[in-house]
């Protein structure tokens, strides 16, 4: 081989070593430049509702949007059914207290959690931050079509006629839809049968098939069903009457005398949370609340958007806890585990 040749093949080996730097450098700068903008990028936060089609995930469904725009950060919503709400609870008192997961939950699971069992998993008086109040729900008890049921006081007549036959759905023991029924049993002297689901759909979907007669539940999704005839609606569970359905008395009226159940929902934290992480959530709440779109679908969606305030939230609790701790007693409600 002559020098001629010799010198092109040391020049060709070195132009391709250099292209191989040249590569391999080229790889290192953007791998390096992805995971540099990777890990600048916040992670999502997590909102924890209840299973779909639950009160709380239809209010975090409602606010989501607004909430992203007012924490500037994508939002999941994560939906953790059953147990009336307490595992959803759990879930967030077992989480890191960074401010990245926050829980929607209600008299269920933060109220009436700790007065049925002690065997819960968490403490509703210890392991939360409570940041602020964010909607109420219309309340009301509904009845299978078929039967020969129009107010409360037929249903306490047939019940009384046909003792230990009707059955009613609800959420679980000690929830909210429970005690509505229950309440209204043990008032009047009545033999009802208490069916527990996994979330407050699932029994009226058992109504709505006729497997099941009452339900009591939020308004907004029994409301159009009576209005086609798939069930029939007996009695609103507030203290007042709904803007929603004005010609449907409440309890009270019908003979349940002080008797009221108004599901409330609320923004919660676990313990630890830093005070600037609280009021990152409560200026997105506040968006939420006075977001046009927001108050739109809330309104669409039967929920009544409140005002986020932290005071209103444990004005809530403390009330709550009071009434509700003494309807648990009178009823002798089985303890939860």
């Amino acid at each position: 081989m002559s020098a001629n040749s010799n010198w092109l093949l040391v020049e060709a080996l070195q132009t391709s070593q250099q292209r191989r730097r040249l590569l391999t450098a080229s790889i290192a700068t953007l791998l390096s430049s992805r995971v540099t903008s990777a890990l600048a990028l916040p992670r999502a936060a997590r909102l924890i509702a209840q299973e779909p089609g639950a009160q709380t995930d239809s209010v975090a469904r409602v606010i989501l949007p607004a909430l992203e725009a007012g924490l500037n950060q994508n939002v999941v919503i994560e939906n953790h059914g059953g147990a009336g709400g307490r595992i959803a609870a759990r879930v967030v008192s077992n989480a890191s207290p960074d401010g990245q997961t926050v829980g929607l939950g209600g008299a269920n699971n933060l109220v009436l959690a700790g007065l049925l069992g002690r065997e819960i998993g968490y403490d509703p008086n210890r392991d939360f931050i409570y940041i602020c109040a964010v909607a109420r729900v219309p309340f009301a008890i509904a009845i299978r079509a078929s039967l020969p049921i129009h107010s409360l006081d037929e249903l306490v007549r047939y019940a009384r006629a046909h003792p230990g036959k009707l059955t009613f759905g609800s959420a679980g023991v000690g929830g909210s839809s429970h005690l509505a029924v229950e309440s209204v049993a043990h008032h009047f002297q009545l033999n009802l049968l208490h069916v527990p689901f996994r979330g407050s759909s699932l029994a009226t979907n058992e109504v709505i098939a006729e497997r099941v007669d009452l339900v009591a539940t939020d308004l907004n999704r029994v409301l159009p069903l009576a209005k086609t005839g798939k069930l029939r609606l007996l009695a609103a569970t507030g203290s007042a009457r709904s803007t929603s359905a004005p010609s449907l008395a409440t309890l009270h009226e019908q003979g349940l005398t002080g008797f009221y159940l108004e599901p409330w929902y609320g923004l919660y934290a676990p313990k630890g949370i830093e005070p600037s992480m609280v009021a990152r959530w409560q200026a997105a709440a506040r968006e939420a609340y006075q977001d046009r779109a927001t108050q739109i679908r809330a309104e669409s969606a039967g929920i009544e958007l409140v005002a986020p305030l932290a005071s209103t939230l444990r004005r809530w609790i403390d009330n709550d806890h009071t009434r509700y701790q003494s309807i648990v007693r009178r009823l002798d409600l089985p303890s939860v585990q």
